[in-house]
């Protein structure tokens, strides 16, 4: 519930692991709950871009915009 330590852990899991899938899924949501959505949107776009096979980018990036209600780009995205 607290933006600023969900930020905090999220920075460090992916400092300590870089890989980790669900690190950097979680430090999106972090930043878009710090920085608004936005920027959270455009890290998980370039996931995405950075590694197309990974589904589990694609599906958070769609699942964020769900959350914001842009629903034909979600539709897209999935």
């Amino acid at each position: 519930n607290d933006p600023n330590q969900a930020y905090k852990y999220a920075s460090k899991s992916i400092e300590l692991d870089i890989n980790s899938r669900q690190g950097q899924i979680e430090y999106a949501r972090a930043l878009a709950g710090i920085k608004g959505t936005e920027m959270g949107l455009d890290y998980l776009l370039k996931l995405v871009n950075s590694y197309p096979l990974v589904t589990e980018y694609r599906m958070a990036l769609g699942e964020m915009l769900l959350s914001d209600e842009r629903f034909p780009e979600a539709i897209e995205i999935f």
